[in-house]
């Protein structure tokens, strides 16, 4: 079996990570508009993830309700972490705690 996506023919096998793998474009929490697609969401059953650029900037494990915050990188993306953590329903977190790529 064969699948079509906008001219795109893909092997049957692709299906279940197609299906698995959510990407949601990210909201943000501070009075802007829209990310315009710089922040994207990547939610594969088990984990979450925060793609700012084409970067993986935070992730969430659902089963132990853990956030991990993999560095800062710009205020931009900062932005884009803190949605992350109110997306999650987690704590938004500070500049200081982002440099020390925080747990919790």
């Amino acid at each position: 079996m064969v699948l079509h996506f906008a001219r795109l023919a893909l092997p049957s096998y692709f299906l279940p990570f197609l299906i698995m793998n959510v990407l949601l474009d990210l909201n943000p929490v501070d009075g802007r508009k829209s990310f315009y697609g710089k922040a994207t969401v990547i939610d594969d059953g088990t984990t979450i993830k925060c793609r700012s650029y084409q970067t993986i900037v935070a992730e969430y494990e659902k089963e132990s309700d853990t956030i991990t915050i993999n560095g800062y990188y710009s205020p931009t993306t900062a932005r884009h972490i803190n949605s992350f953590c109110d997306y999650v329903g987690k704590q938004r977190v500070s500049k200081r705690d982002m440099e020390d790529c925080v747990s919790y």
